[in-house]
């Protein structure tokens, strides 16, 4: 059998029995204001995260700018170097065939490089001659 008075259930703690505490409009009232108070901290405290995260955001973003800004001047750059390392590429072909170092093989890719380039000259003059 049940040893609680007015059909309360006691808790159990180290100390020995607790008992259960009463509801009264006094522990309302006074709750809701801790509640309110609780939320406002709580309301304080997202408000504080979402600014910093807002912060944070715009910060992102400027880094963000400044990196797109980076990375295209880099490949302005990349382009640039490509034609500077096509144009060396093209005067040591010219001065190897000059000197006439070149390899069996390089003249070969150097002739049809060349016929290539007639090609297109004679398709541009027969063109400009309509």
């Amino acid at each position: 059998m049940n040893e609680t008075s007015n059909n309360e259930e006691y808790k159990s703690s180290p100390s020995g029995p607790v008992p259960p505490k009463r509801v009264t409009e006094e522990n309302n009232q006074g709750d809701t204001t801790s509640e309110s108070g609780g939320v406002d901290a709580q309301f304080n405290i997202i408000s504080g995260k979402l600014q910093q995260l807002a912060r944070k955001q715009n910060r992102l973003q400027k880094e963000n700018e400044q990196l797109r800004q980076e990375l295209e001047e880099s490949r302005k750059k990349q382009v640039s170097y490509e034609k500077k390392i096509m144009e060396v590429e093209h005067r040591i072909t010219v001065l190897k065939l000059g000197s006439g170092d070149m390899a069996e093989k390089d003249k070969k890719q150097f002739e049809k490089t060349l016929n290539q380039y007639i090609r297109e000259i004679d398709k541009c003059i027969a063109f400009l001659s309509q």
